[in-house]
């Protein structure tokens, strides 16, 4: 029963003469030797996908990190090209400022002088007008006179005539 038993368990015996043959511990010895092998690659395997994903989790991170520096390049390219436009258009603003204010003080300064010429102009005329008033005043007064030197002849003729009658 020993010889039936070590063959069941033992089979034919190996070549070698460890145990391992084609019996039921020799399968059982084939098999832990696969699934240990098997276990060894997938933890080969594992420790791989593990370096591989943390390979992939590092490049992320690069990647982030070169994309959240170009972002604050682009941030502060755009800060920048924002502040020279607002600059700009400050300086326009500014400039046309000064050119509407010189305008003003041109039209004001213009104002001002055709309105000096016009009361110059207005002082002439009313020295004109004064001129010839005086001037009628003058022929009036003329006139007055010889029309009282006329009054006085005609009386003094009428006074004759009415001599001579009387």
């Amino acid at each position: 029963k020993l010889k039936r038993l070590e063959y069941t368990l033992l089979g034919e015996g190996s070549k070698d003469g460890r145990a391992g043959g084609a019996g039921l511990v020799g399968r059982l010895q084939q098999e832990v030797d696969e699934v240990s092998q098997g276990v060894s690659r997938f933890k080969h395997e594992m420790a791989a996908n593990a370096a591989s994903q943390d390979e992939k989790v590092e490049t992320v991170k690069v990647r982030q990190e070169i994309l959240e520096k170009e972002d604050t390049v682009r941030m502060e390219r755009a800060a920048g090209v924002a502040r020279a436009d607002t600059q700009s258009v400050a300086a326009r603003v500014e400039s046309e400022a000064k050119a509407l204010w010189a305008q003003l003080e041109q039209r004001r300064k213009d104002a001002n002088q055709h309105r000096m010429e016009i009361d110059a102009q207005m002082t002439a005329e009313e020295a004109a007008r004064n001129e010839q008033v005086m001037a009628l005043a003058a022929r009036v007064e003329e006139i007055k006179e010889d029309a009282e030197v006329e009054v006085a002849t005609v009386r003094t003729n009428v006074d004759k005539n009415e001599d001579v009658r009387q």
